[in-house]
C-alpha cells in the first residue's frame, strides 16, 4: 500500500506529525506516517532521511494539503529561532560552553555540580 501513497509533508518530530495525521483523519482523509522509530519516546528518526513522512492516497492529496495549509501549526516550519539554538549555553550566565568542555569558561558553572534527584532519593532510603 505504501507504493500507492503520496507524501504531502515531512516532519522532524513525531508529535507534530501525529497531530497532522489525526487532523486529516478527523476530516475523513485516511492518512499514514512513514519513517517512525522510537514511537514511545516522542523522538522519531526517519528511516533514511531523518524525517517522518505524512502520506495520503494520491486522489486526496490536494484536499489534504489544503487542510494542512489552512490550519495553523500543521505544516512543518523552521523558525528563525531554530537556526540559532545552542544546546551548549550555560544555564547560569548564558555564555557558550565549548563542546569539549564540561564547565562554563565565563562563570565556572557545570552540569556535573548539580545533584541528581534520583540519587538523593536512594541515599535517603538507605539511611532509614
Amino acid at each position: 500500500m505504501a507504493d500507492q501513497l503520496l507524501t504531502i509533508e515531512r516532519y522532524k518530530f513525531q508529535p507534530q506529525a501525529e497531530t497532522a495525521r489525526i487532523a486529516l483523519e478527523q476530516s475523513g482523509i485516511p492518512a499514514f506516517l512513514q519513517g517512525l522509530f522510537g514511537s514511545n519516546t516522542g523522538i522519531s528518526i526517519g528511516v533514511t532521511s531523518g524525517w517522518i513522512e505524512l502520506q495520503v492516497e494520491p486522489s486526496r492529496a490536494s484536499e489534504a494539503r489544503a487542510l494542512l495549509e489552512r490550519t495553523p501549526g500543521l505544516l512543518w516550519e523552521d523558525t528563525p529561532d531554530d537556526s540559532n539554538l545552542d544546546d551548549n549555553k550555560c544555564l547560569a550566565c548564558g555564555a557558550v560552553i565549548p563542546a569539549n568542555s564540561s564547565r562554563c569558561p565565563a562563570c565556572g558553572w557545570s552540569f556535573l555540580d548539580q545533584p541528581v534527584p534520583e540519587a538523593k532519593a536512594i541515599e535517603e532510603d538507605e539511611e532509614i
